[in-house]
């Protein structure tokens, strides 16, 4: 029987150039609800596709780890999902302007590519 690895390299490549093509993009310093230039824009278009196939990609790993009898792994790569699916509510919290995470709203998405990449 043949493996299909297609789903999982789609969806890492799908990550791998959403973050080469955000470093061309730099963002608005401090305002995530309100970008104002063009490259603003595009970064956040971007982030907002990465930050998405993050958790995705990793359900779909973990199922195919299922699928080659590494049970272990896959229970721990669907642990780092929704982990990094909190991570991302939290994210989403940390970009209001009086919300109590703001000014560690960088901090939170650095934690979570880690995460990823680790």
């Amino acid at each position: 029987m043949r493996e299909d690895h297609a789903p999982v390299k789609s969806s890492l490549v799908a990550v791998g150039l959403g973050l080469f093509s955000s470093a061309f993009f730099v963002t608005d310093p401090s305002s995530m609800f309100d970008q104002k230039t063009p490259h603003g824009i595009i970064h956040g278009l971007i982030g907002a596709v990465v930050f998405t196939f993050l958790p995705v990609t990793c359900f779909v790993f973990a199922r195919r780890l299922l699928l080659t009898g590494h049970r272990r792994a896959a229970r721990l790569t669907i642990f780092t999902a929704i982990v990094m699916i909190v991570g991302i509510m939290l994210l989403k919290l940390s970009e209001l302007p009086e919300g109590v995470l703001f000014d560690g709203k960088g901090l939170v998405q650095r934690v979570l590519l880690a995460l990823f990449m680790g």
